[in-house]
């Protein structure tokens, strides 16, 4: 969100939010302890009120996916806790990053 604009300040300074309105996770393979991971996020769409992103927790060392999570969140605002346009411009770099969907392997 911070990439595209959508920091703590722009939040504070007009009065916005972000609301999670759908989310499903996956599981696909256990991780033990000890085990080294890495995040791999992107976007897979921006509209005027809704992201749409995705992340994929991969295992280091095997470059197996163990677990994948699809995220769907609506910009609001913060006083009347209804949805409201992104600014032209986030949505335009939301959109710069929008990447196409290969578990395993995000791409833009």
């Amino acid at each position: 969100m911070g990439e595209i604009g959508v920091t703590p300040s722009y939040r504070r300074t007009n009065n916005r939010g972000v609301a999670a309105v759908q989310h499903e996770a996956i599981y696909k393979r256990e991780l033990l302890a000890g085990n080294l991971i890495v995040i791999r996020s992107g976007t897979l769409e921006m509209r005027e009120k809704v992201i749409r992103f995705y992340h994929e927790m991969l295992n280091v060392e095997t470059q197996d996916v163990a677990a994948t999570s699809t995220l769907t969140a609506v910009h609001l605002n913060s006083k009347t806790r209804k949805s409201c346009p992104f600014p032209p411009e986030i949505v335009e770099r939301g959109r710069r990053l929008i990447v196409r969907l290969k578990p395993g392997s995000l791409q833009a």
